[in-house]
Order: structure tokens, then C-alpha cells, then sequence
């Protein structure tokens, strides 16, 4: 792949996290290589990718152990700064990319990616599937958002089938493998019928348009 057609990301590894690109995810970030890359990605414009840690290999160290993985990358927005350093930050999904070899690994990772374009077309059968995310999405908010505020503000933010659909996978798949496998999927009908297949819903009635 031609150089003109990577990006540079810097690489957030975290252990269990799947981070899709139409969300907003809160970090705390408290080590020092990791406020300087927040610090780097908004002074830069850099997009930070967030990868689900991978497995020592023997203890050797690796320098494409990000090769091939898929990450979704976003943009920072510091919410609050300590005295120490240590800062509260929402990580704003921007895509979806393709991590390739690593550029610098001292005081974090940063690597070559690739934009992964994904079909956002929803099927005209899996419509009313939509339609029943966001109806589970809005109970979940009225059950664990208390501030009315920040209810509203959720769901304002649901305007797009892909961003109900990336809400669903983060709040409602537990196993991190799984979660992983639908962000790797770049048909939002694959995503949506394996979302609808976890939750064990039934096909479309009448009262579903």
C-alpha cells in the first residue's frame, strides 16, 4: 500500500476495550507517555486509535505488533486537568482503520493506518431492527443516565442508524472477542443482524414500522 494513502495514529493499548467510531468514550489518563499523546494528538491533529491489548509473545519484543489489527481512532477532548498532570478525557470515534507498521514506539506507539470505508446502507429488511435499537437504547438511558441533561443529550446523539448500532455492540455485547469481530465487520447489515441475533429478537410485526 502506497505511503500517500496512510495515515499516521498514535496507538492507545487497553485491555478489554473496543472503541467504535461513531461513539464517545471516557478515559482517565494518569501515565505520563499517555497525557504526553494527548497532549501530541491536539497540539498535531493526530488521531488516537484505541487497540484491545494483544498477548506478550514469549517476552520478545515486537516492532509490528499492531500490524493488520483494526482499531477505531478518534479525536481527544480534555474535560478536566489535576494538578499531577493527570487528566479526564473523551475520545470522539472520527473512523475505523487498519493499523500497518509501527513509525515510533518511544514514549508511546504511533503506526502507519489505513481508513476502512464501511457500507452504511441499512437493508430495507433490517429497518425495523434499527427502529427496535434505538426503543432499547432509549429504556437503557432512562434506567442508568439520572441526570435528565445528560439523557437528552444521549439521544440527540442517536440520529444515525450507525451510531445506534455502535451504541448497541458497546453497551450490550460483554465478551470483548465479540465486541472485537463486529467492529471488524465493515457491512453495518452484518452488524446489525449479529447484534439482533445476540439479543435473540424475533422478526418484524406489524407493529414494528
Amino acid at each position: 500500500m502506497e505511503k500517500t494513502k496512510l495515515q499516521q495514529v498514535f496507538v492507545f493499548p487497553l485491555q478489554d476495550i473496543v472503541f467504535y467510531p461513531h461513539t464517545v468514550v471516557p478515559l482517565n489518563i494518569f501515565e505520563p507517555r499517555y497525557i504526553k499523546m494527548v497532549e501530541d494528538a491536539l497540539e498535531t491533529g493526530t488521531p488516537i486509535a484505541l487497540v484491545m491489548s494483544q498477548k506478550a509473545q514469549s517476552g520478545r519484543k515486537v516492532t509490528n505488533k499492531f500490524s493488520g489489527l483494526i482499531a477505531g481512532m478518534g479525536e481527544p477532548q480534555i474535560l478536566h486537568e489535576n494538578p499531577d498532570g493527570s487528566m479526564i478525557i473523551i475520545l470522539r470515534g472520527t473512523g475505523k482503520v487498519r493499523l500497518h507498521e509501527v513509525i515510533e514506539d518511544k514514549p508511546y506507539f504511533s503506526c502507519w493506518a489505513s481508513l476502512i470505508a464501511e457500507n452504511e446502507e441499512v437493508k430495507p429488511e433490517n429497518k425495523f431492527r434499527v427502529h427496535r435499537f434505538r426503543n432499547i437504547l432509549k429504556h437503557w438511558v432512562d434506567e442508568n443516565l439520572e441526570d435528565p441533561s445528560e439523557r437528552m443529550q444521549f439521544l440527540k446523539a442517536m440520529r444515525s442508524p450507525e451510531q445506534m448500532v455502535d451504541s448497541m455492540a458497546m453497551f450490550f455485547i460483554e465478551d470483548s472477542d465479540e465486541r472485537q469481530s463486529i467492529l471488524e465487520k465493515d457491512d453495518i447489515n452484518q452488524k446489525i443482524e449479529f447484534l439482533s441475533e445476540h439479543l435473540k429478537m424475533g422478526g418484524q410485526s406489524s407493529g414494528d414500522e
